[in-house]
């Protein structure tokens, strides 16, 4: 098994690669986002795939199309 251990900042590609681990252990600080859209670019590295297969297609689709932050707890 993967384990990516996350404390601060996972955004874009950072967060694709904690994605892809099969197991993502957190910092209390720990935050995750999905910047692509505020720079006009697509998601990559399997984002689009792997973040709905982990939170849902809802959760996925508002985080992707706003970029919100979404911390650890």
């Amino acid at each position: 098994p993967l384990i990516a251990s996350v404390e601060g900042w996972a955004v874009g590609a950072g967060l694709s690669v904690a994605l892809a681990c099969d197991s993502i252990v957190c910092g209390a600080g720990a935050r995750f986002a999905a910047g692509f859209g505020k720079v006009g670019l697509l998601a990559d590295l399997g984002q689009l795939h792997t973040l709905p297969a982990r939170i849902g297609w809802g959760r996925a689709r508002q985080i992707l199309m706003f970029g919100q932050v979404v911390e650890a707890e």
